[in-house]
């Protein structure tokens, strides 16, 4: 079948064309189309195909008002098209669809039920004000860092592991974290999530938990009495021993069984009988190669129950595992009945709502910028400002006079700076209530880094003041005035979700004492 090409200005064919369009159609190796079918084909080659491939071109739009040739585009080129568009999905599909991709990320350090609805924060606010400033090279390389460590955070999982860096493994400071290979963006990140103790107060928080529930069922486990061990601060990373977190003591005699996993059934208590029983809660942070947490907490329960450097009370006991990075949980030792359902129901409400590990799930959303539609807390501004005011007990914490100083001129005419008392204020909007804490000036002696220690000290007795409290009276939310002081309080606040008068009271104080005001009362106090 002759095909011809016409000039849509002139209607006449010139042998160039019909040369050109014969090699198209030879290098295709078709020529069985109908010209039906070669209209469908310019239609679709008309429209403009956008890869990330530079080097594929696209065939451009069919204009007649340019007076361009209305051109068949190759096959290989409709094939490629097409190919690609499947290949994504093939590629995809063969990883094991969209969860098996985020098997190979951070994803599930987040906490996220799905990944639908999220999204990623391009760049931050600080990035985009200065992208556009004259910086030095090295400024523009430093800030040029930003989306790397971002993009190797979101992947480390996979970059490190045992299987890609192979080597000495390093031990992050005040974690658990081991290190494969020298990779310093990732370092950074880690050591950033994990500040301020963060991996030691998840510990903390989960034997705490565990303790409150275990008192609770006292009668219905036949518990005389459950007992927190004094552990060592670095036990929560110290891999190569261990010690039991919890000890508690039998009423009566528990008969025992064999060491399995809590996930198992059929336990069968033919073991020797047993008053003693302890719980070890060991936390670590997986790679995609090693985050089966019942393999990994089987082996640590047979390595530390065997060893000489481990210390337990009793042959009975059992150890639980939390993967920090996949966010899983298992459970392998002794049991006795009734502790396996209780533990399984335990351990699954700990690892959804324990405040400490909701601090680290949402450093690592922070760090990876990944966000989702749903709301979140805002900051309090001139439009929010009335919901303080609501039913729910809210406080504001002031903590810019904790430390304060005068300054005066020695005789020889050089300045000194003299430590006076300093106080937090904490304000009730609501109601009124000023609890002002006094911070006696011996609180400071000997101290450095003030900066730093002034921002825990107050979230330490915000924390102090809280537990004292009835659980009616306890703030159902915290505004502080300072950004710096979020940090410090909300690690410390783990287990909970009138001016002459106030001058003389500071500076005549000798030593740090609680003062309770209402602030809507000018007479209280002066």
């Amino acid at each position: 079948m002759d095909t011809t090409i016409v000039d849509q200005e002139s209607d006449t064919v010139t042998p160039q064309d019909q040369s050109e369009h014969e090699e198209a159609i030879e290098y295709s190796g078709d020529t069985s189309h109908s010209t039906a079918e070669n209209e469908e084909l310019e239609n679709a080659a008309g429209t403009e195909i956008a890869t990330e491939d530079d080097n594929v071109v696209a065939t451009t739009k069919k204009s007649a008002a340019v007076g361009q040739r209305s051109r068949r585009a190759p096959r290989w080129m409709e094939d490629y098209v097409v190919n690609s568009v499947v290949s994504n999905s093939d590629v995809a599909a063969s990883l094991g669809g969209v969860e098996g991709i985020l098997e190979h990320t951070l994803f599930k350090g987040t906490y996220f039920p799905t990944w639908e609805g999220l999204f990623w924060e391009k760049a931050s606010g600080f990035e985009e004000s200065m992208k556009y400033k004259k910086l030095t090279n090295a400024q523009r390389s430093g800030l040029n860092q930003i989306p790397n460590r971002r993009f190797t955070l979101w992947w480390s999982p996979t970059i490190n592991r045992a299987n890609v860096y192979v080597g000495f493994q390093v031990q992050l400071d005040l974690t658990g974290i081991f290190m494969h290979g020298k990779i310093p963006t990732l370092k950074i990140s880690l050591i950033q999530i994990f500040r301020a103790h963060l991996w030691q107060k998840i510990h903390e928080s989960v034997v705490m938990d565990l303790c409150q529930v275990l008192d609770q069922e006292l009668d219905a486990l036949e518990i005389e009495t459950v007992q927190k061990e004094t552990i060592h601060p670095r036990k929560s990373y110290k891999m190569n021993s261990s010690c039991a977190d919890i000890l508690f003591f039998a009423a009566y005699r528990w008969p025992m069984s064999k060491p399995s996993l809590v996930a198992e059934s059929n336990d069968v208590f033919d073991q020797k009988a047993n008053n003693k029983y302890w719980i070890d809660v060991q936390l670590r942070w997986g790679d995609y190669d090693s985050h089966d947490i019942e393999r990994y907490t089987r082996a640590k329960f047979m390595d530390h129950t065997t060893d000489n450097m481990s210390i337990y009370p009793s042959h009975t006991g059992v150890m639980i595992g939390i993967d920090l990075a996949y966010n899983l949980h298992s459970a392998f030792g002794n049991w006795f009945p009734g502790s396996k359902p209780l533990l399984q129901q335990v351990m699954n409400k700990i690892m959804k709502s324990n405040p400490a590990l909701c601090i680290l799930r949402e450093r690592i959303r922070k760090s990876l910028q990944l966000y989702s539609s749903e709301p979140t807390e805002p900051y309090l501004s001139s439009q929010n400002y009335r919901e303080i005011f609501s039913n729910q007990i809210i406080w504001l914490v002031d903590d810019s006079n904790v430390c304060r100083v005068t300054s005066h001129k020695t005789f020889e005419g050089n300045r000194t700076m003299k430590p006076i008392n300093g106080a937090i204020f904490i304000f009730n909007p609501r109601t009124g209530q000023l609890f002002l804490k006094v911070i006696h000036t011996s609180v400071w002696a000997g101290q450095k880094r003030l900066g730093q220690l002034i921002k825990w000290k107050t979230a330490e007795e915000v924390a102090t003041l809280v537990r004292s409290l009835p659980v009616e009276e306890q703030p159902k939310q915290i505004i502080v005035t300072c950004k710096g002081m979020l940090d410090p309080l909300e690690v410390h606040l783990l287990d909970f979700p009138n001016t002459a008068g106030f001058r003389d009271l500071i500076l005549k104080a000798t030593e740090p004492q609680m003062v309770l005001f209402n602030i809507y009362d000018c007479r209280e106090g002066i």
